[in-house]
This record gives C-alpha cells, sequence and structure tokens, in this order.
C-alpha cells in the first residue's frame, strides 16, 4: 500500500502533542561502516494503526458482555530506522474504557529523552479514547526483559536495558504527569507481588502524592476475581484466572484471594522483581477530544485495518533483525512497504541542543516524595535466562532510561 502522508486536522493531534517531546536534531551513534551517515533536521516519522473493534468481554461481569477491544500499534522513525514502537490494546464496555501497554520496545540508535515520548503518545490514546463520565484506565505489568518487539536489539551496543526495578520506576514516571488529565484526581496503584506495603514506600517516593500501593481492579475485596480483575492477554493474572476456571473456582475467589494466592504463583517466585501498574479516573471534558464513536476516534489518528493487516505488519516487525543500524534500516524498510496510507504522520521535534536532555515531564501538582530509588523488595537469586528468547514469547516493556 502506498505510503503517504495524512494532511490537515489529522496530523496537527500527533504534531501538536509530540513536537515538544522531540529533539530538533537528535543524537545518534558516530558513523562508521555500519553505521549510515547522520543527516541532521530531518523529521520523525510517525506510523499509527488499529484494529477495527471487535466483541469481547474484559471480564466475566455481566455488563462486560457487551465490550469491544481494538488493537493500537505506534512506531517513530527517524532518518530510516524505527526507534520506538508501543502496542496498545483499548477495551470499551458501559463501566469502563481500559487501555492495557501490551509492549513498548526501543532499539537504541537515536538518543532521545523516552519516557518523555511514550508519555506523549499515551496522552493522546487516552484523550482520544476517553469518555464522558465514564472511567477511564491505563493497565501495564512491567517485567525487565532484553527486546519485546524489535528482535536482538538487546545485544545492538547502544540500546540500554533496563533491570526490574529500574523499568518500574520508568513507568512510574512515565505514567505520572498523565494523571494530570483526570477530574477529579485518579487512582494511581503499583503492586509489587510478594512486597508488603513498607518495601513498596521507598518506591514510590519520587512520584506524585496520588500513587500509593495496591491495584486498581475493586476497592471491595469480597467481588469475585472473575468479575472484576480484566483477562489482558499474554499476563500473569489472566493465566491465573484461566485456572481459576480450569479448577472449578472462579465462583468462590475473592479479589482479596485471588492477589494473595496471584504471589505464590510459579512467575513470581523465580527472583523476579514484576509490577503491575495502574491508574483510574474519569478524564475531564477538557482534556478529551474524543467523541462517543470508536471508528472515528481511531481513523483522527491514523488508518483503521482488517486484524488480518495488523497481523502481516506485525509479524513483520517482529520477524526483523535490529542487532545493527544497517539490519534495523533494513528491517524498517520492509516494513514500511506493509504500512497502509493514512498511517504516516511527519512530525519536526523543537527542542535544541541540551534542552532534549532537560526535558522533565511537568508533575501532577499535588504534594510530591520521591520514585522507587530505594526500593526494598528483597530478591531471591536469578535462575539462568536465555535473552535469546523469540519477541513472541517476551511479556512486557523493555526501554531506555
Amino acid at each position: 500500500m502506498a505510503d503517504t502522508d495524512s494532511s490537515g486536522a489529522v496530523s496537527s493531534v500527533w504534531d501538536r502533542n509530540l513536537s515538544n517531546a522531540l529533539p530538533r536534531t537528535p543524537t545518534q551513534p558516530e558513523p562508521a561502516p555500519d553505521h549510515p551517515q547522520q543527516h541532521p533536521q530531518q523529521p520523525f516519522v510517525l506510523y499509527h494503526i488499529s484494529t477495527k473493534p471487535k466483541k469481547q468481554a474484559l471480564t466475566e461481569h455481566p455488563s462486560a458482555s457487551s465490550g469491544t477491544v481494538s488493537t493500537h500499534l505506534v512506531l517513530v522513525e527517524y532518518d530510516g530506522i524505527y526507534v520506538l514502537a508501543l502496542e496498545v490494546q483499548v477495551y470499551r464496555s458501559p463501566l469502563h474504557t481500559t487501555l492495557f501497554v501490551s509492549k513498548a520496545d526501543s532499539t537504541g540508535f537515536c538518543k532521545l529523552n523516552l519516557r518523555v515520548l511514550v508519555s506523549a503518545i499515551l496522552r493522546v490514546l487516552l484523550t482520544a479514547t476517553a469518555r464522558p463520565e465514564i472511567p477511564t484506565r491505563i493497565c501495564l505489568f512491567a517485567r525487565a526483559q532484553p527486546q519485546y518487539l524489535f528482535p536482538d536489539s538487546g545485544s545492538n551496543g547502544f540500546k540500554h536495558v533496563l533491570s526490574d526495578r529500574q523499568l518500574i520506576r520508568w513507568w512510574i514516571k512515565t505514567l505520572d504527569p498523565l494523571l494530570s488529565l483526570f477530574t477529579p484526581p485518579p487512582l494511581a496503584r503499583l503492586l509489587i507481588p510478594g512486597a508488603d506495603k513498607a518495601e513498596l514506600k521507598p518506591a514510590l517516593q519520587s512520584s506524585s502524592a496520588l500513587w500509593s500501593a495496591g491495584h486498581i481492579f475493586h476497592t471491595d475485596t469480597s467481588s469475585l476475581a472473575i468479575e472484576t480483575v480484566p483477562n489482558f492477554p499474554d499476563d500473569p493474572k489472566s493465566r491465573f484466572l484461566d485456572s481459576l476456571a480450569a479448577e472449578n473456582r472462579g465462583r468462590e475467589t475473592t479479589v482479596a484471594h485471588f492477589f494473595d494466592e496471584l504471589q505464590m504463583r510459579q512467575e513470581f517466585l523465580l527472583g523476579f522483581v514484576v509490577g503491575i501498574i495502574g491508574v483510574e479516573g474519569v478524564i475531564s471534558c477538557s482534556s478529551s477530544s474524543s467523541s462517543s464513536s470508536s471508528s472515528s476516534e481511531d481513523e483522527h489518528l491514523g488508518a483503521v485495518v482488517e486484524m488480518k493487516t495488523y497481523t502481516r505488519i506485525h509479524d513483520a516487525i517482529v520477524t526483523g533483525n535490529y542487532g545493527s543500524i544497517r539490519d534495523t534500516r533494513n528491517a524498517t524498510a520492509a516494513v514500511r512497504m506493509a504500512m497502509p496510507e493514512g498511517s504516516r504522520f511527519e512530525i519536526m521535534g523543537t527542542l535544541v541542543g541540551e534542552e532534549q536532555s532537560r526535558k522533565k515531564t511537568e508533575p501532577v501538582k499535588t504534594p510530591a516524595v520521591n520514585v522507587m530509588s530505594g526500593m526494598m523488595v528483597r530478591k531471591r537469586a536469578k535462575p539462568p535466562r536465555d535473552v535469546a528468547t523469540a519477541p513472541e514469547q517476551t511479556k512486557k516493556a523493555k526501554i531506555e532510561e
């Protein structure tokens, strides 16, 4: 399909929100035989595609039966190479709009403040999909791995691979500026299975005062887990929900018992520190530019495609090689050929010189304390891990700090 630019008000949505999150002339690796010559002052190129909404219940609550889901993919390219990919599922039901950040990844070949950029992208998706007076949630499961969408990027020598604790801290800082979209202030929760509140306290000290230990899925812990805990794809909570169904315990396991048992699951007993992160609240009408029609919302952001087209593009990404700039350029070109018309937007960064490295996300205007730097969660010894795990088997998002 043609790789053409969108125009008018459509492209301004991304440009208006991302131009001040990107540098005018980003730093790239020094030219070498394997590194193409830099071309300064080029625009960034953002691609956004989403699938048509299909019927899917997020929980077994009766109101969820009429729910829908669509999958969004955002790619950011500079000078012919991908630098960032973000995959988000958007669920809509009569009770909630839920954004689940299923994967995020970077290649490391362009020095950016990725925390600011990812926060800006999520701001666009949140405001575009929010509905008046209906709570909006953003959820993710943070576990560190070398790569998630860009194979071999973890060993290319330029990507900064974060540890478990660094990744959780990174995501808290990324979501923190988005809390200002909600009126009144939202619930903002962090749960680390196996850690008590005293151990979590240092983890929340550099975020706004809205963050606290726990989860957002229900304040009434006597509610049934199958009716309140979302069944997200490739998520350990979902695997436990499936186990409860197989054991015929779904109608007797409360939310409180669910999270007590969750921390004893094998994938939480292997020495990893993982974070279940969530925000829930109502996004104010002044923040949201969406209508009630999901199809019109998605078309304002990019191209809406059939699932088979989305799968073809996704497969092209995860079968590429991102171990060097040359390989990444070739992989980027292959994916670019598959992108549909209306998915491409040029964005000229506005940050100049040291302004890029100094750029900080705006904190929510509440008393602040200091983020996850003195985390006291104790870890068991880690078993050997195969860092060459296929991308389809990876779980969450690894990004440069």
